[in-house]
């Protein structure tokens, strides 16, 4: 029995180089193996064009080729409505485009028009009988007209002289008159300047609660600060339209009260100070204000000098802003600005739409031809690098000069496939 048993086979070595990748890689696999069982001798390639595993990877080339022509023949049928949305698209930004800068048109020209109507409000403010900035008088022509007797002399008739409006920049860019954190800073330093006066105040009417002592002096000190503050403010803003008629009234009484309350508390600080303070051992007065011997109306002009002074930064510093004018005239350059780069750019745009990009329909077909032919040229080739690599595998295995010989001159010649024209 063991004579009848087949020899067995020795196992295949490796390939002594490196391996390609794709299918050349699968060719010289398959020829190493071929040679290894013995499958071929130098009279195989005879015809060799009738060796199984190069028919089979001419049936693959033939595949590839033919899949290469659908992909090509589908993307040449996808060109027209391609196309066609893709010049939907354009008209459709184009009409986008069109609009934009018709709406942006009309913004610049509004901004334009809110500009000049606040020049004109300035001019008007600033004593200018009209919305110009120099504006003729009536009776010019009869003003300008030479009389007989000046024609007579040599001296110059004098130019009537003319007003003049806002004479600030053209722009109406004004450097604020004092920045808000600055403003801030100085207010909370007046309110820290009061607090000991109202401190001082309040400690006889809540000397056992300092919870009710903080609360009286910490509003009263707001108050005091804020109120003759937003007057100036709203005293500032009276030339703003529309305007409420009653702030006319309230900024004066807000004054009144708070100039009121001012004395008032300066009087009350003067009578906590020369209070008379009596040791209890000595029975003696140990209050340092009456050893200076101060009148008390002197003491309180001092506090209420102290604490109108205080307020009276504070409505100075109310005042510290442009006036309206300005402001509306600031603003709306800023806007006319704003509104001029927007419409600029979308002038840009449009005109970036108004050239089409779609690439015509023979110009792509001629594209996809000339690639399709590239390809299909590149998918033969490494087809028939594995036919190579397949027959130099198989002589390297048997490694015999006959068997390489024969291989060599049994390469048929490279075809390259037609490729059909996508149109």
């Amino acid at each position: 029995m063991s004579a009848d048993r087949e020899p067995r086979r020795e196992p295949m070595p490796p390939y002594p180089g490196d391996m390609p990748p794709g299918v050349r890689g699968e060719a010289t696999r398959a020829g190493w193996r071929a040679a290894h069982e013995g499958q071929y001798d130098e009279w195989s390639f005879a015809d060799a064009a009738r060796l199984p595993y190069l028919q089979e990877l001419d049936h693959r080339r033939r595949q590839a080729v033919a899949q290469e022509n659908d992909r090509t023949a589908a993307a040449a049928s996808a060109i027209v409505p391609e196309n066609q949305s893709q010049r939907r698209t354009e008209n459709i930004a184009r009409r986008y485009t069109a609009e934009l800068v018709d709406v942006l048109r009309r913004r610049r020209d509004k901004a334009r028009l809110q500009e000049d109507k606040t020049l004109a409000g300035l001019d008007v403010l600033a004593g200018v009988r009209g919305p110009l900035v120099r504006r003729d008088w009536d009776d010019d022509l009869e003003w300008e007209s030479t009389p007989d007797d000046a024609t007579a002399t040599d001296e110059p008739v004098e130019e009537r002289p003319r007003t003049v409006g806002w004479m600030g920049p053209a722009g109406g860019h004004l450097a604020p008159p004092m920045p808000r954190w600055l403003k801030l800073f100085i207010m909370v330093a007046l309110c820290a300047v009061e607090i000991p006066i109202y401190l001082e105040i309040f400690r006889y009417f809540h000397a056992r609660s300092e919870l009710l002592l903080w609360s009286f002096t910490l509003p009263v000190a707001f108050g005091m600060i804020v109120a003759p503050h937003l007057s100036g403010v709203w005293w500032r803003k009276r030339h703003t339209l529309p305007y409420e008629r009653i702030l006319l009234f309230l900024v004066p009484a807000v004054l009144v009260i708070w100039t009121a309350s001012a004395v008032l508390l300066g009087y009350l600080r003067q009578k906590a100070l020369l209070t008379p303070q009596i040791d209890p051992e000595t029975n003696e007065n140990v209050g340092g204000a009456q050893a200076l011997g101060i009148n008390p109306w002197t003491v309180t002009a001092l506090f209420t000098f102290i604490l109108l002074l205080s307020g009276l930064i504070a409505v100075m510093l109310g005042l510290a802003e442009d006036h309206p004018g300005v402001a509306a005239y600031r603003a709306a350059g800023e806007t006319r600005e704003a509104a001029e780069d927007a419409y600029l750019e979308a002038v840009r745009e449009q005109a970036g739409t108004e050239h089409s990009t779609v690439v015509g329909e023979d110009e792509r077909r001629q594209e996809l031809s000339i690639r399709s032919s590239e390809r299909a040229t590149a998918i033969s080739a490494e087809f028939e690098a594995a036919k190579a690599a397949y027959l130099d595998s198989i002589a390297l295995g048997l490694a015999r000069p006959a068997v390489t010989e024969a291989a060599g001159q049994s390469l048929p010649p490279v075809s390259v496939p037609r490729v059909p024209d996508p149109r």
